[in-house]
């Protein structure tokens, strides 16, 4: 499943990146997938985005209020 192997490509950008996996979670949201909350869709961007900037994803994981982070 691309849900499961989800990273950000060679050449997409981050706005590139949420859009296709924003299309994933309405795909398996159609399908009944409950799973699809905004707290697994950003742990979900995060990781995809470690390899690439893993200061940045180390910050967000920081803030006092990440777990309400859409």
């Amino acid at each position: 499943m691309d849900m499961n192997f989800f990273v950000l490509g060679e050449d997409e950008s981050p706005s590139d990146m949420y859009t296709r996996l924003n299309n994933l979670a309405n795909e398996m949201k159609g399908l009944g997938c409950k799973e699809m909350t905004d707290s697994y869709l950003v742990e979900k961007m995060l990781f995809a985005m470690t390899p690439r900037n893993p200061t940045m994803v180390f910050l967000i994981h920081q803030k006092h209020d990440f777990e309400l982070l859409t």
